[in-house]
C-alpha cells in the first residue's frame, strides 16, 4: 500500500479514536452526576456548559433559539450544530463586527444592551438562551418579566455565595460582588435567591439541577504563577469535592445552577 494511503488511514483512526473518545466523556457527563463530572478533560468551558445545557434540554423539540449574552457565539454555534438548528440568533451589546474579527464566527445577530433597551423587542423562539448573564444587570427580575418565551427559558447562573466564599470576601482575599467585581457581577446568590429570582420573574420552573463548577474553570491559572496559599486552598477545594456531602460543599463553596422554564399562566 503506498505510504500516502497508509498516512491517511493512520491519521482518520486517530481521528475516529479522538472522536469516539470524546463522546464517551459527554455521554459521561450526561448520565453521571459525580464528583468525577469536574475533572473530565474539558479544557473549553464551553464545551462543559454545552453538556450542562443539554442534560436539561434532553429530549424536548427545539426548531429554534436565541442566545441573550452570545459574545462571540462559542455557544451558540456549538448548540446550533448539536441541535440542528436552521433558525437561530445571538443577542449582545457588543459590536459584531469587532466579534467577528477577533473570533470569526458569523450567525444573525441582534445588538441590544438589556439594562438600556427592551428584550420584549427580541423574536420569539422555541428556546431562549442566558448563560452567565442575569448577574450582570441593573434589574433582572424585570427583564424576565419582559422576555418573548415561545416555548423554554434556559437559565445559567452562578452560585457564588457560600460560607467560606463570605469569609474570604469579608477578609478581603476573593472579590465582593458589585460594580468593582472584575467579572462585572453586579449580584451574586444563594441558592434559594436564584430559584426565586425567576419566580419573581414570572416564570415556572420546569426542571433545575445544581453542580459543581470544574474546578479547572475555578482555577484556570493554577500552574501559571499561583502562589502557594492559592494552591493549597485548590487542593482543600478538591478534598472537600471528594470527601463532603453534595449539598454541603455546594453550600460552602457554592456551584453553577441551571434552570429551564416557562412563562407562568
Amino acid at each position: 500500500m503506498p505510504k500516502q494511503l497508509i498516512d491517511m488511514k493512520k491519521n482518520k483512526s486517530k481521528a475516529q479514536v479522538a472522536q469516539q473518545r470524546k463522546e464517551k466523556n459527554i455521554n459521561y457527563l450526561l448520565n453521571v452526576d459525580s464528583v468525577k463530572d469536574c475533572h473530565k478533560a474539558y479544557h473549553n468551558k464551553y464545551e462543559w456548559t454545552i453538556v450542562q445545557i443539554m442534560r436539561l434540554i434532553g429530549n424536548r423539540k427545539i426548531d429554534s433559539l436565541i442566545e441573550i449574552g452570545c459574545h462571540y457565539g462559542a455557544i451558540l454555534m456549538l448548540l446550533k450544530e448539536r441541535l440542528h438548528l436552521k433558525d437561530y440568533a445571538g443577542v449582545d451589546l457588543l459590536d459584531q463586527k469587532e466579534l467577528k474579527k477577533n473570533y470569526g464566527y458569523e450567525f444573525p445577530f441582534i445588538r441590544m444592551d438589556l439594562n438600556v433597551d427592551d428584550p420584549g423587542r427580541l423574536p420569539k423562539k422555541d428556546l431562549v438562551l442566558m448563560t452567565d448573564v442575569l448577574e450582570h444587570l441593573d434589574n433582572p427580575v424585570s427583564v424576565l418579566r419582559r422576555l418573548q418565551i415561545k416555548k423554554y427559558l434556559l437559565i445559567k447562573i452562578p452560585i457564588e455565595k457560600g460560607v467560606i466564599k463570605n469569609v474570604l470576601m469579608a477578609l478581603g482575599l476573593a472579590a465582593g460582588i458589585g460594580p468593582t467585581h472584575p467579572s462585572g457581577h453586579l449580584h451574586g446568590f444563594y441558592l434559594s435567591e436564584g430559584l426565586d429570582l425567576v419566580k419573581r420573574g414570572n416564570l415556572r420552573i420546569i426542571e433545575w439541577f445544581y453542580t459543581f463548577n470544574p474546578l479547572w474553570l475555578n482555577y484556570p491559572n493554577i500552574n501559571k504563577g499561583f502562589t502557594l496559599p492559592k494552591k493549597m486552598f485548590y487542593c482543600f477545594d478538591y478534598a472537600c469535592r471528594a470527601l463532603l456531602p453534595r449539598r454541603m460543599y455546594l453550600a460552602l463553596f457554592g456551584g453553577t445552577l441551571l434552570m429551564l422554564c416557562e412563562r407562568a399562566k
